[in-house]
């Protein structure tokens, strides 16, 4: 299932972590190694539409420490995108991160983590009807901290803070044919997050409040700084049974407010989740969600997003799963003031060809209206996966 995003907090989970995890856990090292190929109708995703195909390497590397009282991880990852002809549009990423998960006495729980990441990214700059490659390198520290408190009676307090920074260089364009600019925003990303939580037997009730900040220097192409700030509150829900139903439900208000009141908005939000067994082989799960996104987003600043999505997973046998889906989103930038509205289905099939090696086929279709692409846009595309642990 491809489609559905986690539901609740990306900080704060409602079902807690068990405190035998450290004494289960063996030392060890883990490789995973994905190689897909791609082809689509839209491969710049921009107003000039080129099809093209691609290949995406993804390569990474876990080990595992056991130590007195908790688990140290140590993760390394790198991807690679390769296009057959639009190269200006390769990608390399790597990225390190040390995780540590630490039993601090009989009612404490810790978890840290620290990341490193480097990006070279491709991009297209489209003039008229011509297209201009670009390219940019950025660098990313991260650092997180989680405490989880048991209060007794079914009680958890959790709190937790983390932070990130990106340093973005010079955007390089294609034969030199401009100067390099600063295109790209050095942005920090501060979070803080409280959460209650009581769990009774199947069912998890919380409360939560969480800061974030969002911060871009100012650069060429921004010629002012933006800041923001987003303040949610949230009262969540969280059902798991043993038949494989599971809910999970977030609902609250988020309140953002921009630097100099570039904007300023308060709206309820929510976030769901269902899954629901429909018989030994059928699987039925859906999402909705509703709220601001600082991170993943085209704005200088950010969007706000609704997105609502269906899926079914059949299994034909025990190594062959069927699945299919459906999708429909609005996305709001908040400071380019542009609304663009998105839907589209896929559908894929997957062999497990042993425990270690699966094999994916996948098609995908969309539609995307937007103030910059009239008509509606539309694109296909089908990729093949291979994917090989060890």
């Amino acid at each position: 299932m491809r489609f559905l995003c986690p539901c609740l907090l990306a900080l704060l989970t409602l079902v807690p972590t068990s405190r035998a995890a450290a004494g289960e856990t063996k030392s060890g090292t883990s490789v995973v190694f994905i190689e897909e190929v791609h082809a689509t109708s839209d491969a710049l995703d921009s107003v000039v539409v080129l099809p093209d195909i691609f290949r995406r390497t993804s390569v990474s590397i876990e080990h595992v420490s056991a130590i007195e009282g908790g688990v140290l991880t140590l993760g390394a990852g790198w991807n690679e995108t390769r296009f057959s002809d639009l190269d200006f549009e390769d990608d390399r990423a790597l990225s390190l991160e040390l995780k540590a998960d630490m039993q601090l006495g009989d009612r404490v729980e810790f978890r840290g983590a620290l990341g490193y990441g480097w990006s070279d990214e491709g991009d297209d700059f489209p003039i008229g009807d011509l297209v201009l490659g670009m390219r940019t390198t950025t660098h990313t520290l991260s650092a997180g901290a989680e405490i989880g408190v048991d209060l007794g009676r079914g009680f958890s307090l959790i709190v937790a803070a983390a932070q990130r920074r990106s340093f973005a260089g010079d955007t390089h364009f294609e034969e030199d044919i401009l100067p390099p600019l600063r295109l790209e925003a050095d942005k920090s990303m501060p979070t803080l997050a409280l959460g209650l939580r009581h769990s009774h037997g199947e069912r998890t009730f919380g409360l939560s409040a969480r800061y974030s900040a969002v911060d871009l220097q100012q650069g060429d192409a921004l010629t002012e700084a933006y800041s923001a700030r987003l303040l949610a509150l949230m009262a969540e829900l969280a059902l798991k049974r043993e038949s494989g139903v599971a809910l999970g439900l977030s609902f609250g208000v988020e309140a953002l407010r921009g630097e100099a009141g570039i904007v300023e908005q308060v709206r309820p939000a929510l976030r769901a989740t269902v899954q629901l067994p429909l018989g030994p082989r059928v699987t039925f799960a859906a999402s909705l969600a509703a709220g601001f996104d600082l991170d993943d987003t085209d704005d200088p600043l950010g969007s706000w997003r609704e997105r609502g999505e269906i899926e079914l997973a059949i299994a034909l046998r025990e190594a062959l799963m069927l699945g299919a889906g459906i999708f429909a989103e609005r996305t709001k930038n908040l400071v380019l003031e542009e609304t663009e509205h998105a839907h589209g289905a896929y559908a894929e099939i997957e062999y497990r060809v042993s425990d270690t090696v699966s094999v994916l086929l996948r098609g995908d279709w969309e539609q995307i209206r937007s103030p910059l692409f009239r008509p509606a846009k539309r694109r296909q595309s089908a990729f093949l996966r291979i994917k090989a642990s060890i």
